[in-house]
């Protein structure tokens, strides 16, 4: 099984291999500006938003992406990029994009300046239901999060992501937009996905109810399709949730200013990110995460630096049956890393077809 530690460890190699590549480029690479991607978004399903935009990202350097929003005919174009390979890809409210997540290494969604682009967008589909006690009062500001757990083929998805939280409204309404196809469970109250620890709302502390009125092993499953609309009512448990905390044992900064730690939260037996909490010299690098169930989870830190230097912590398995665990103590560590040496060798065949210099980062 891939590791997050196996992960990390593989993006410090990338970034030591970019490192040690960019030793050898031409300084007018780094500011040669005079790239363009254009091209159209389309959408089987109607007219797209207005507020489409489209981003492109470029690959091997440490900037946000550049975005444009499209014009009425779908038209876009991205100028005053530097000469490189990007990936690209559209946004809009409530729809999808038929490419690759931008976290794998397929080359679909991958161009070059002066490519033209076609991106096709299409509508998502839509889970909501109303969250209820017992005697249909309303619960009223609860978080209620979408895992996606299988594909539109219905393919089991390896850790079961989180593709959609929104909050109930007066009523106890709650719609969750923009989902890719596939099958979801639907689970309301505990923490927030992103922000554990919190306590935003009078629910954060419950353990999770899931669909229909269930725990995570015995909870509905509600098929999801692009562009249609599936119900999934709740019937609140209202069960106290445990906590674990903790602190994170971070090294001295050396050679640029160190953030502050993020610890994730993995649920074992469904390998399910749970949620993030922050670990910061704010409040003395100690993280907690509330509305957990009795369960097995996985605890790993990490932390970054300016110079792009990845620490983490060994994985720390932690089992929780009818009481908080206190005092966890993750520490992050320099993860390993190879380093080495790449030439560029810029003579090409004589019957070689004459063009442009390659720039570096198209290689």
């Amino acid at each position: 099984m891939i590791t997050l530690r196996t992960v990390l460890a593989a993006f410090v190699v990338i970034q030591a291999f970019a490192a040690a590549i960019q030793a050898q480029a031409p300084e007018t690479n780094s500011t040669n500006k005079s790239g363009v991607i254009s091209g159209s978004v389309t959408s089987a399903s109607g007219a797209l938003p207005g507020n489409t935009t489209v981003y492109a990202l470029q690959l091997g350097a440490s900037v946000p992406p550049q975005s444009i929003a499209i014009n009425n005919d779908g038209a876009f174009k991205i100028d005053n990029l530097e000469i490189g390979v990007y990936r690209v890809w559209a946004r809009a409210p409530g729809y999808i994009v038929d490419q690759p997540d931008m976290t794998t290494t397929d080359s679909r969604g991958i161009y070059h300046t002066g490519d033209s682009v076609t991106l096709t967008l299409r509508k998502g589909g839509v889970i909501t239901g109303r969250v209820l006690k017992s005697n249909d009062v309303p619960i009223v500001a609860a978080s209620v999060r979408a895992f996606r757990v299988r594909d539109e083929n219905g393919k089991a998805i390896e850790g079961s992501s989180l593709s959609g939280e929104r909050m109930t409204d007066d009523r106890g309404v709650y719609r969750i937009y923009g989902l890719p196809p596939g099958t979801y469970i639907v689970s309301a109250g505990g923490m927030t996905r992103f922000f554990g620890g919190s306590g935003t709302t009078a629910h954060d502390q419950d353990a999770p109810t899931y669909a229909p009125s269930a725990t995570r092993d015995t909870a509905q499953e509600v098929v999801v399709r692009s562009g249609e609309e599936a119900t999934a009512d709740i019937q609140y448990r209202g069960e106290p949730g445990r906590a674990i905390s903790g602190t994170v044992l971070v090294p001295p900064a050396q050679g640029g200013m160190l953030y502050g730690a993020s610890v994730g939260l993995t649920d074992v037996k469904t390998r399910t990110m749970l949620a993030t909490a922050q670990a910061s010299l704010v409040n003395n690098h100690v993280y907690v995460f509330y509305g957990l169930p009795d369960g097995e989870y996985e605890l790993v830190a990490q932390q970054f630096s300016q110079t792009r230097d990845v620490k983490a912590s060994e994985p720390k398995r932690i089992r929780v049956q009818g009481a908080d665990i206190t005092g966890v103590i993750l520490t992050v560590a320099p993860l390993p890393a190879i380093t080495g040496r790449v030439i560029l060798d810029n003579s090409s065949p004589a019957d070689c077809v004459k063009r442009r210099a390659t720039a570096f980062q198209e290689t």
